[in-house]
């Protein structure tokens, strides 16, 4: 989800800043109580800090320290609250009368008073409020890492709902038409579907006869013009031998008749050809014909087998749909007692995420106050690192903001759920509550990155303000949980790091942009939503402006829906794709089947996305931004074809990243080839019914193995096909 904070940018602006504010204090006696407050602080937290091989010291003892730096520098530490030798400075030298001892047998002296922070001395004040931001951001960091590794747990409780919803859906869709079962009327229908098959190839054969005599008809025709355009060349070729010899005015009248028997012959060529012509699109469609008499034969003969399976399966079908009830009903209690797991274990998590939230905010507000009221010289950098805390409290709050809308996004589909669950009202009130908070985190996240644009800004780090500027303006959307991890910032200005979420746009190198991140974060979203086979999620990130084409292309998502699930449910049993089951079935039926085979084929080249989706990442993608709205993505190909990159367009709309359907639908023939396709979706939405309930009994564990599975796949696509009409077009055939 999120990758691990990285403090270092902003403790480096901090010491830079307090070097700044340190040459304004050169000045200033050396045994002022205040300075000598700094100063000691200042030593308690760089003792913590990693350099060179130094590793970092447990959290407790930086929690310890960093709270101690709080409470000294605002007047709350007592006088023996003393830092401890293995974490402040053992070996540094001390002063009588406490030479040679350990610094934790060292009382701290008494605070000032007033408190450092509110030092008359601007530079004192500045410098204390900014080693006071550096302890209230090192508690939220230690808070940030918490909340992160609580944020991939509670995360980790989504699957186990999305499992059960799964099965509740599956196993009620299954016990619903089980319980609709009668085979007699599907017997019934079978056999006329025979005999309509029976009757479509013999008016096949009937037209294909018709056809191959049009096409002899018009060889013949072709042969004759032939035949009396040869006569009239030898005619030719006759007058004109017969010119020779002849006077002028004779041979002039024989090489004018010659000249127009040629033209004759010309002629009658031309129009033979023309009929060889005809001929030779005439021939296919008698081949088209022989295709569909083959595929009527076929069909018939698959649906008289399919007559004797039906016979057999009446019987079991009741006790098996009180059995998917039965365990549907269970599924029932499995997502309760998941959901009941995911909200504790967001609870958990946000306790932390608050913790480190209050934090930044504590240290960015303790960093404005060394920008208003420290020396001039120190303002910039001291506003950098007040930009710097800023950033990090908008991505603790777009990072919790991902992780409530993540269980919102559950819960909602729970409530949705179809039939729906007991607790269903109960799902959709917690749905609501935390969409409501996602929203808020949202806007927190934006405000906060607003804040961070004002104090860049003002510290002159402009390429960081334009970053702020970007994340803002996008609304602080948050990132897929996989998201990448950045490059590294330029050297030569201070730049944010991340807390406890994805590190921001700020820290990408400026060749990226902001529109390339854009586009990238898109990417990332699409490549989740597949891998989730979340449709819903892949619909709404597809711009059409045709209304038809735009149903039709929805629809056809949907319907690959459950061969996705089925074959995903399959790698995960068998360690292989369904495509790899059906080769490699030890049953003939199986291995050997028309029906698997151009299901499997047809399904596959539904798919809007194309790549191989499961083996690449963002980062894989080259993006090429062609303005502000539009940019070509170049994705790698799979590893067993890497000579075949994909190539989809992305185009901004409604401020979010959408893919170009109309540039896709050349890959299925335009807006007609998409029609034609829409013709299919009764038989398809059929046979995706039927992957639906072959991954309800694979994840409810009914089958002993592969094949027993694929014979099962097999049967119910065959009964989708026979209820639908099967694959030839509106109502079958």
């Amino acid at each position: 989800m999120s990758r691990q904070p990285n403090a270092r940018m902003p403790k480096a602006a901090s010491l830079l800043a307090a070097c700044v504010l340190g040459l304004s204090l050169a000045s200033c006696d050396r045994a002022d109580p205040v300075q000598a407050e700094i100063d000691r602080v200042s030593i308690g937290l760089d003792a913590i800090s990693t350099s060179g091989g130094t590793p970092l010291p447990s959290v407790e003892q930086r929690r310890r320290v960093y709270e101690w730096s709080i409470n000294r520098l605002t007047g709350r530490s007592g006088q023996r609250n003393a830092v401890e030798s293995n974490i402040a400075d053992p070996e540094r030298e001390l002063k009588p009368p406490h030479a040679g001892r350990q610094a934790t047998n060292v009382p701290d002296p008494a605070p000032t008073n007033p408190p450092a922070v509110d030092s008359k001395n601007p530079g004192q004040a500045a410098a204390a409020n900014l080693l006071l931001a550096r302890g209230h951001a090192g508690l939220a960091e230690i808070s940030a890492q918490e909340a992160s590794r609580l944020e991939a747990v509670a995360l980790g409780k989504i699957p186990a709902v999305r499992v059960a919803l799964d099965q509740w859906l599956s196993l009620n869709a299954s016990a619903e038409a089980l319980a609709l079962y009668d085979p007699a009327p599907e017997i019934a229908r079978i056999e006329s579907q025979i005999a309509e098959r029976q009757r479509m190839a013999d008016e096949q054969r009937a037209a294909k006869d018709r056809q191959l005599a049009v096409v002899r008809g018009i060889e013949q025709q072709a042969e004759e013009l032939t035949a009396r355009a040869r006569a009239l060349r030898e005619q030719e070729a006759t007058l004109r031998a017969s010119a020779a010899g002849q006077s002028e005015v004779r041979r002039l009248e024989i090489l004018t008749d010659a000249a127009r028997v040629r033209r004759e012959a010309d002629d009658l060529e031309k129009q033979a050809a023309e009929r060889v012509a005809q001929a030779a699109l005439e021939k296919p469609r008698a081949d088209e014909m022989q295709a569909r008499i083959d595929e009527y034969t076929m069909q018939a003969q698959l649906l008289g087998q399919e007559r004797e399976n039906v016979r057999r399966r009446g019987q079991d079908r009741a006790a098996a749909a009180q059995a998917a009830r039965d365990e549907a009903r269970n599924a029932a209690g499995r997502i309760a007692a998941a959901v009941s797991e995911l909200e504790t274990a967001r609870k958990e998590a946000d306790a932390p995420a608050e913790a480190a939230i209050r934090g930044y905010a504590q240290a960015a507000g303790a960093a404005r106050k060394a920008v208003q009221n420290g020396p001039r010289e120190s303002q910039a950098i001291a506003a950098v690192s007040a930009g710097n805390y800023q950033h990090l409290l908008g991505e603790s709050h777009r990072t919790q903001a991902f992780g409530r809308a993540a269980v919102a996004d559950i819960l909602r589909a729970v409530a949705e759920a179809r039939p729906p669950l007991p607790q269903r009202a109960e799902y959709a009130t917690k749905a609501a509550e935390f969409a409501r908070l996602a929203a808020e985190s949202l806007e927190a996240a934006k405000a906060a990155y607003e804040d961070a644009r004002g104090s860049y800004s003002r510290g002159n780090a402009q390429s960081l303000a334009d970053s702020m500027a970007a994340l803002a303006g996008e609304r602080a959307a948050p990132r897929p949980p996989d998201d990448a991890a950045p490059a590294d910032p330029p050297a030569e200005e201070p730049a944010a790091s991340s807390g406890s979420a994805a590190a921001p746009a700020a820290a990408v190198s400026a060749t990226g942009g902001g529109d390339e991140r854009g586009v990238r974060a898109a990417i990332d979203r699409l490549l989740a939503a597949s891998r989730a086979v979340d449709t819903a999620t892949i619909k709404a990130m597809i711009h059409l402006d045709d209304a038809e084409a735009r149903k039709v292309l929805e629809t056809l998502i949907e319907v690959s829906e459950g061969p996705a699930k089925l074959n995903a449910a399959a790698q995960a049993a068998y360690g292989k794709s369904l495509r790899e089951l059906v080769e490699a079935s030890s049953v003939p039926s199986v291995r050997n089947s028309p029906m698997l085979g151009q299901l499997l084929q047809q399904t596959g080249q539904m798919s809007m996305l194309p790549g191989d989706l499961d083996s690449v990442s963002a980062a894989d993608a080259v993006v090429q931004m062609q303005g502000e709205d539009r940019a070509t993505v170049t994705m790698p190909g799979s590893d067993e074809d890497v000579s075949e990159p994909a190539t989809m367009v992305f185009v901004l709309r409604g401020g979010e990243w959408k893919i170009d359907a109309d540039s896709l639908l050349g890959q299925v023939g335009g807006a007609q080839g998409l029609a034609m396709l829409g013709q299919m979706v009764g038989p398809l939405r059929a046979m995706g019914g039927a992957f639906t309930t072959v991954h309800g009994k694979l994840t409810a564990g009914e089958y002993a193995d592969a094949d027993r599975m694929l014979m099962d796949l097999n049967k119910e696509l065959m009964g989708a096909m026979m209820r639908s009409g099967g694959m030839g077009g509106p109502g079958g055939g």
